[in-house]
C-alpha cells in the first residue's frame, strides 16, 4: 500500500467523509486516513481508533481538526481565536477580546483569507520547539505577544488585565498535548 495524500481530511459528519485522499490499495488492505479513522476499501466500513498517535515528522499533528478561514498570515503552532467575522486570528493574552485561544494552526504557513486546517484537540509536534516537560513547568499558556510563531508560553501572565488561559502541556521538548481550556482568569494586581 502506498498512501499518496492524506493531508486534506476535513471531518466526518453523519457518516460522510469530507476531504480528499488517494492511495494505491490492494483488495483487502485497510488504510489509516488520519485523526483516528480507518477505512476498509473492500467493505467501505469506517472505524474509529480512539488512541492518539504521536506524529513522527518535523511538523505534525494528530487529533480533532476543523477547516477555518484565516484573518491574518499564520504558521504552524499559532494559537488562534475566532473573530467577529468568523475568521481565525492570532490569540493574545494581553486583552480579553483576543484571549480565547480555541484552535491551533497546523498548516506550515497559511496566507490571510485562506482556508486551512486547525487542531481543536490533540498532539502537535514541531522539532524547533524546546519545551520544559513535567509538573507545573510543563503547562502551556497563551502568550501576550499575539505574534505569529509566539502564541504559546510556559509562564503565566502577571500584568494588570492580562488573561491566563491554559492551552495544554508539553509531553516532550518538541511535542505538546493541545487541550485549550475555556476557563480563563483575568489578572488584577
Amino acid at each position: 500500500m502506498r498512501l499518496i495524500k492524506r493531508k486534506y481530511l476535513e471531518s466526518v459528519t453523519s457518516g460522510r467523509l469530507w476531504g480528499r485522499f488517494s492511495a494505491d490499495l490492494g483488495p483487502a488492505e485497510e488504510i489509516s486516513i488520519g485523526a483516528g479513522l480507518a477505512l476498509d476499501p473492500a467493505s467501505g466500513e469506517m472505524t474509529v481508533d480512539k488512541s492518539i498517535k504521536i506524529p513522527a515528522t518535523t511538523l505534525g499533528y494528530d487529533g480533532t481538526i476543523i477547516r477555518l478561514t484565516s484573518a491574518v498570515i499564520l504558521a504552524f503552532g499559532d494559537v488562534c481565536y475566532i473573530d467577529l467575522s468568523g475568521k481565525v486570528a492570532l490569540a493574545s493574552a494581553a486583552i480579553e477580546a483576543t484571549a480565547t485561544g480555541v484552535v491551533m494552526c497546523v498548516e506550515q504557513t497559511l496566507a490571510a483569507n485562506t482556508e486551512g486546517v486547525f487542531l481543536l484537540y490533540g498532539i502537535a509536534r514541531k522539532d524547533t520547539w524546546n519545551w520544559t516537560v513535567g509538573g507545573g513547568a510543563g503547562i502551556l499558556f497563551l502568550s501576550i505577544s499575539g505574534v505569529s510563531g509566539n502564541t504559546l508560553a510556559q509562564t503565566v501572565v502577571s500584568a494588570e488585565d492580562n488573561v491566563s488561559q491554559i492551552l495544554g502541556f508539553a509531553t516532550h521538548a518538541t511535542r505538546i498535548f493541545f487541550n485549550p481550556s475555556l476557563i480563563q482568569t483575568v489578572y488584577k494586581a
